[in-house]
């Protein structure tokens, strides 16, 4: 089973995110798999070749984001909160049918432990349960 992470940022967040990814295969035993939507995936180079070579790494795709006709997205004002906020909403536009799990990570966290994925991806949830990591 490929563990599947999906991350949603603008070009603001290209170092977070790429701290982010770094952080997580760096304190992992499994293999991930990255989708990121992106306003502006040209800008993603580099951080793309860094992730691709790592040794935990088992695949990577970056979409650009394109948004929709008509929709709008409501501007926080003394907030910090971007278009690219937004993104995750639309992630059945872009991912492909046969992933049937994945885990929205902010682009803004730091993983300084062993990640124990396996057992993250395996938790079945209902209604009142949640996964301590």
């Amino acid at each position: 089973m490929t563990n599947n992470i999906l991350l949603c940022f603008d070009s603001n967040y290209n170092t977070q995110a790429e701290v982010t990814i770094m952080s997580l295969l760096n304190n992992t035993f499994s293999k991930l798999s990255f989708f990121i939507i992106h306003s502006n995936p040209e800008t993603t180079v580099g951080l793309s070749t860094r992730i691709k070579m790592h040794k935990n790494t088992e695949g990577l795709k970056v979409y650009k984001f394109k948004k929709r006709k008509g929709i709008t997205f409501p501007n926080f004002d003394e907030s910090h909160m971007t278009e690219a906020t937004y993104y995750r909403l639309f992630l059945s536009d872009y991912l492909p049918d046969e992933i049937n799990t994945i885990m929205y990570i902010d682009p803004d966290i730091v993983c300084i432990n062993n990640c124990n994925f396996c057992r993250l991806f395996n938790t079945r949830f209902s209604k009142h349960s949640y996964v301590s990591i």
